[in-house]
């Protein structure tokens, strides 16, 4: 297929360069359409004129603000008159603030709208989408173990947001992040560290190989069904031990004591004997570690 691809390709490890990538390595030809710097009128011609099959998009908020709402749903419907149309997106948004960019935004008017927002089908209906639920994905070329280094070296790790995440959640991610300093202290190390850039690409990879134990959190993990961050299969794709909360769709992907461990979010006690128990088994460990790569 000939896919015009719109959203932000200027760095490597948005969501939009590793679906291109991947859609290239299946034989597709991707056109990509900067967000910010791609007028609509150019996307449409690239569509109308270069013989598209498919016109794709995934939004950056900000990046898309400088077109307008207007502009993008007039240019979303135009589109749908002429090729199949889809969007694709791993963020949550019913239950957020961004809720009501379902209305606003262009993106959700194309003709099919994937995203992990997988617990609120009926909220998609009611507003006239055509949703479908999906896992949040990762990069296959970024599922390789990565090389244990010192300065990465801890028993247990936490990487994500530890300020400014969401505020519907972030008490709950303060509870996580107080509980894991508080039992592990110096034996636990956090990433990004404070003032320093997140790790990407191989670095983390030998970032989780090189914690005996990584602790992970998605927003509202204590009543998710199908939502989770696509945080869980990137730290078991790069090699990682993971213990997560148990949300039904990622513990039906990766099983309990097969690929990952698990815990209710909220029940400190079970999740600090979680630790404890993988902590004391190096073997059983290190089995779930290599055979969780194999699914992810």
């Amino acid at each position: 297929m000939r896919i015009v691809y719109r959203g932000n390709h200027s760095v490597s490890f948005s969501t939009e360069s590793h679906i291109a990538a991947s859609l290239e390595h299946l034989g597709h030809e991707v056109i990509r359409q900067q967000e910010n710097e791609h007028s609509w009128d150019a996307t449409i011609r690239a569509c109308t004129y270069g013989d598209a099959n498919l016109f794709l998009w995934t939004s950056t908020k900000g990046y898309a603000e400088k077109w307008g709402c207007d502009e993008e749903r007039k240019a979303a419907d135009e589109l749908n008159a002429t090729l199949r149309t889809a969007a694709v997106h791993l963020d949550l948004f019913f239950g957020l603030q961004r809720a009501t960019w379902v209305q606003e935004c262009g993106w959700f008017r194309l003709r099919h709208v994937f995203t992990a927002d997988g617990d609120h089908e009926q909220e998609f209906k009611d507003a006239g989408v055509n949703h479908h639920w999906i896992m949040p994905g990762v990069y296959h070329a970024e599922c390789q173990p990565g090389t244990p280094r010192p300065e990465f070296a801890c028993d247990v790790a936490f990487v994500g947001a530890q300020a400014g995440y969401h505020g519907e959640w972030m008490p709950a991610r303060r509870a996580l992040l107080d509980f894991l300093k508080k039992r592990y202290g110096e034996r636990c190390k956090f990433w990004p560290a404070r003032g320093a850039p997140a790790v990407r690409g191989q670095a983390l990879n030998d970032l989780y190989a090189s914690a005996k134990v990584t602790v992970g959190d998605s927003c509202f993990a204590d009543t998710a069904k199908t939502y989770t961050s696509d945080r869980c299969f990137e730290t078991v794709g790069r090699g990682g031990f993971l213990v997560y909360p148990r949300i039904p769709s990622v513990v039906q992907a990766l099983e309990p004591g097969q690929h990952a461990a698990y815990f209710p979010h909220g029940d400190w006690q079970g999740l600090g004997e979680t630790i404890a128990s993988y902590l004391a088994h190096d073997d059983a460990r290190e089995q779930l570690r290599s055979a969780g790569q194999e699914p992810v």
